[in-house]
């Protein structure tokens, strides 16, 4: 079962002088937990032609595998002409932030 969260800020600025209008940035947010990787959540942010990808795997072995495919992740988002930033941690991602799944209908 994977669960997915998708967001949208709105940006910045009202595009005058002193305020540049800044690009809007989408977020997708997932869980997954399969066997035999064990738990991982990512989340994307493209703004513009920006992309950014955080990973994290509880399992040490998960997230060295994942650290390990990170080009292969950086030159598919190059390829699509997105500049990427990824990044691969061990562990959760850090308390305070919405779990992903909150307002997921498992049922369906």
């Amino acid at each position: 079962m994977a669960q997915f969260e998708v967001t949208r800020d709105g940006g910045g600025g009202s595009g005058g002088a002193e305020a540049p209008i800044s690009t809007p940035a989408w977020r997708a947010r997932f869980a997954i937990d399969i066997e035999p990787f064990g738990p991982v959540q990512a989340e994307v942010s493209l703004s513009g032609q920006r992309a950014g990808v955080r990973l994290w795997a509880e399992r040490p072995l998960t997230a060295l595998s994942l650290r390990g495919r990170q080009d292969l992740l950086r030159s598919a988002f190059e390829a699509a002409d997105y500049a990427p930033q990824v990044a691969v941690f061990t562990g959760a991602p850090p308390p305070g932030a919405t779990p992903v799944g909150r307002f997921v209908d498992e049922s369906s």
